[in-house]
């Protein structure tokens, strides 16, 4: 009986060079898809830490209108921390069987490499300390009696508020507005747009 030889040769796997060529492929679109990727990512995280402000002070609109009481919302110019106490002194002794006293009166402070800042065309910073009988009993109330505030939005019991706005920027950047409506204290999230200068020194 004649043996067969098989003339084809099973290839036993890839050349230096073709891994090489490989290699050089998916660096070559990792340099053209990577900026991309890294913008979507830092959108994605201005949206997420704006749209949880917004929320917040949503939320202080809400309390103002389940309380009865008027509430106004402060932020930190160049800074990461906010705050919300009723307008009136009075106010911070209000108490039920679901809340106390604290409760009436909130702060927050933004992720590292976010802070807020005054809406476009304003150029002052126009702070102002709250005096530390509005913060009397709070977590924190020392620093943030420390700091410089914005001037109020305030948020009435029949739902209308200041007319308002600021901003929520990152480090790279890419900035955020909120603002709210006086006539029905709606708050609303603008669309992403980016800075030309860079106020993030020291972030």
């Amino acid at each position: 009986m004649r043996k067969q030889t098989n003339h084809h040769q099973t290839r036993g796997g890839y050349t230096l060079l073709e891994v090489l060529l490989a290699l050089a492929v998916i660096v070559s679109l990792l340099t053209v898809v990577w900026p991309s990727v890294t913008r979507m990512f830092q959108d994605y995280q201005i949206k997420s830490v704006a749209n949880d402000v917004r929320v917040q002070v949503a939320g202080i609109r809400t309390l103002s209108l389940n309380q009865g009481v008027s509430y106004q919302f402060r932020y930190e110019p160049e800074g990461t921390y906010f705050v919300a106490v009723p307008s009136e002194y009075g106010a911070l002794t209000i108490t039920d069987d679901t809340a106390s006293t604290k409760a009436n009166r909130i702060y927050g402070v933004l992720p590292e490499g976010m802070q807020f800042r005054h809406a476009d065309g304003v150029t002052e910073l126009n702070t102002e300390k709250i005096s530390e009988i509005w913060l009397e009993g709070m977590e924190n109330s020392t620093t943030l009696s420390g700091k410089d505030w914005s001037a109020p939005l305030y948020f009435h019991p029949d739902g209308t508020a200041s007319e308002g706005e600021f901003q929520v920027v990152s480090r790279d950047g890419i900035a955020l507005s909120i603002s709210v409506r006086g006539l029905t204290g709606a708050v609303k999230m603008s669309a992403i747009k980016a800075h030309n200068d860079n106020p993030y020194a020291g972030l």
